[in-house]
């Protein structure tokens, strides 16, 4: 209990030691708030995504992922945060989301189009 209210004392403290500009600094670098997120459009995994040796070896498996959506619905930067186990199906994720993957974007209280972050599970499995 101690530990805790020498923290918060110690936030309180510094947050007391900044100024107005290091205030609007801060404000200014904070992700804006999200109205809408953003929705998938286009660019969904297809039957042909599925990487052929990954198939012939009968690779299945859950990949979850991360990336960035620009404010123009493109998706970039996608990174895998838990592995299928199969660096071919991981890989085979990421292209697609980078490639193809069109998104309405997440937009601010305003109604305008703005970069978020999002993540998805894609789930491999053969019929």
């Amino acid at each position: 209990m101690f530990t805790l209210l020498a923290l918060v004392a110690a936030l309180q403290a510094y947050t007391r030691s900044l100024n107005q500009k290091e205030l609007e600094r801060i404000a200014k670098a904070s992700p804006p708030a999200i109205h809408t997120p953003p929705v998938l459009k286009t660019g969904k995994m297809e039957e042909g995504d599925y990487p052929t040796r990954s198939r012939e070896v009968e690779e299945e498996g859950s990949v979850f992922i991360t990336f960035i959506v620009m404010a123009d619905g493109r998706a970039r930067d996608c990174q895998v945060l838990r592995s299928s186990g199969y660096p071919a199906l991981d890989e085979a994720t990421c292209r697609v989301v980078n490639t193809r993957y069109r998104l309405e974007p997440a937009q601010n209280d305003k109604g305008n189009p703005v970069q978020t972050l999002a993540s998805q599970n894609v789930v491999w499995r053969l019929h």
